[in-house]
């Protein structure tokens, strides 16, 4: 388990640091340097699946932690599918991702009805011989929805083989305590006593109920971002981690310099400092901007407010809901109403923020 507290630390650590389009190291303007880019966009959606929209306010930053950090895959074309259910399976999988089980998949036994080919087999192998399950009357049942207090007893104990040591919490302001099964109670009192869950505003845990994928997303986050305390392991938040887009690069996670809690930092915001440091990526953010210009390119030419700007050589049209980077200008007859443009200190145009009309 030694090896197992290391990858638990690490993850904890692992600010997302990666960019979306090329993962590769970073590039803001291929004219540019980040200091001098005017702009950044802080989306309020994920920017790796098209489906987790801004509906999704309470999930997205945690679905892109995920999926950054290569716990949590989309199933295809960029979609995540946030309100299909869970299975066994796929949630001991993302565990096994999450708390790198690697060196317990080949000492487990694999349960009857777990094919030795399957993708998530390594996964059920790690947890078996971790002791985070057991299986269900000799069998694992892979393919079964599973529940959220079953969740909630997986992950308590994936956490505890992590070396957490944690209090316990009373239940008895849930109201619907009573249907919370013996063998799960001691789970879910932990993980209440840690924050890392909660009820919802009836004041139900819904023990028995199944999980989607962004309600999954959400409890295993909030597990990874356990830090211990003098009254044991709690979850901690990080609100000034943010998804931001820097010309033609997406960040997930990086750090708001100077973060303040009354300000609302979402959408175009003037780009004051941007750096890569040590433990992630810190970008320093001025005043919201409008994108309310009428942007028109067409033969050639850039027009803003009907009069024409010099384009530098490699700029780029940027769509911003959702954010993606765009092959060259674009025509924006029937498809953009408004944008905002970006400069160098040329004067060239750099880049395009678009807005979808």
């Amino acid at each position: 388990m030694k090896e197992l507290w290391k990858r638990t630390l690490r993850a904890l650590c692992l600010l997302l640091l990666t960019a979306f389009v090329t993962m590769q190291n970073i590039t803001v303007y291929a004219a540019d340097t980040p200091s001098s880019a005017q702009y950044a966009y802080v989306t309020n959606q994920s920017v790796y699946f098209y489906d987790v929209t801004a509906d999704y306010g309470w999930a997205f930053h945690q679905i892109d932690y995920l999926a950054t950090v290569g716990v949590a895959k989309g199933t295809g074309q960029y979609l995540f599918e946030p309100e299909a259910g869970m299975t066994r399976a796929d949630f001991v999988l993302m565990l096994y991702r999450a708390y790198g089980m690697s060196n317990y998949a080949t000492s487990g036994t694999l349960f009857p009805d777990v094919p030795a080919d399957a993708y998530y087999a390594d996964a059920v192998r790690a947890a078996r011989s971790l002791g985070i399950t057991s299986g269900d009357g000799g069998k694992f049942l892979p393919d079964a929805p599973i529940s959220r207090q079953d969740a909630m007893v997986f992950l308590l104990r994936t956490l505890e083989r992590a070396g957490y040591q944690f209090t316990n919490s009373s239940l008895d302001g849930f109201v619907d305590v009573a249907q919370i099964d013996d063998y799960a109670s001691d789970s879910i009192g932990k993980l209440v006593a840690a924050e890392v869950i909660g009820g919802d505003e009836q004041g139900r845990l819904a023990p028995r109920a199944g999980v989607t994928r962004a309600e999954m997303s959400v409890m295993l986050y909030r597990a990874m971002m356990i830090e211990n305390s003098a009254t044991g392991p709690h979850y901690v938040a990080h609100p000034a981690r943010v998804n931001v887009c820097v010309g033609d690069k997406i960040y997930s996670g990086a750090t708001i310099v100077d973060y303040d809690s009354k300000r609302n930092y979402a959408g175009l915001m003037t780009l004051l400092d941007f750096r890569k440091t040590d433990s992630g990526y810190e970008v320093k953010l001025g005043a919201s901007e409008p994108i309310d210009k009428q942007i028109t390119w067409s033969g050639g030419k850039l027009l803003v407010n009907g009069s024409e700007v010099p384009v530098a050589e490699n700029c780029l049209s940027i769509q911003v809901a959702p954010y993606c980077a765009l092959a060259g200008l674009q025509s924006t007859s029937g498809v953009y109403s408004a944008g905002e443009p970006a400069f160098n200190d040329k004067g060239e145009v750099v880049a395009v923020y678009y807005q979808r009309g």
